[in-house]
């Protein structure tokens, strides 16, 4: 009985290994739900909804999920990579001092890659993120399309998050 589920297990994940190989894309699972939820925003108000999060105690991680159909279209000198991630709570924390975003009076675009934040291992906060040369936004379902405030500091943050080397992903 233990070897056939072994074998049932090893079998799956060679299976989706040679997948996420052939297809060039590589398998994510989001296991958690995010733990609370997104900042109240206010009209005409500057949305900032990582604010309230102290990097300095806990352990962040931040990931960027990128669309394939978004490669083409970062960012300069950003990495073309499907996965990015930083852990660096300076790094972090300059996110947190630039990820400040204002609506737009409505839906520009539909956004397709993700940006995850955990604390500890735990899903705390996650939104649609599109990423463009002069053009870095938010799509929340609360407010619709919001526009960086700065968009060259924070692809200089993102400039700085590493790929990672994975056909599966489980967070």
């Amino acid at each position: 009985m233990k070897k056939s589920l072994v074998r049932t297990i090893l079998t799956v994940v060679v299976i989706a290994i040679i997948a996420a190989i052939t297809f060039d894309y590589p398998l994510i699972i989001v296991r958690s739900k995010v733990n609370n939820a997104t900042p109240h925003f206010q009209q005409d108000a500057l949305f900032k909804p990582l604010d309230a999060l102290n990097f300095k105690q806990g352990e962040y991680t931040a990931y960027l999920l990128i669309h394939r159909t978004d490669l083409t279209h970062l960012p300069n000198d950003m990495k073309r990579h499907l996965i990015l991630r930083s852990k660096d709570a300076t790094t972090l924390q300059t996110l947190q001092s630039n990820f400040h975003f204002k609506r737009m009076g409505g839906s520009i675009t539909t956004c397709k890659s993700d940006l995850l934040l955990f604390k500890n291992g735990t899903l705390i906060y996650r939104t649609k993120i599109g990423l463009e040369p002069g053009v870095i936004g938010i799509e929340e379902a609360e407010t619709g399309f919001l526009k960086s405030m700065d968009h060259a500091a924070l692809a200089q943050v993102f400039k700085s998050f590493q790929p990672v080397y994975t056909p599966i992903l489980v967070l």
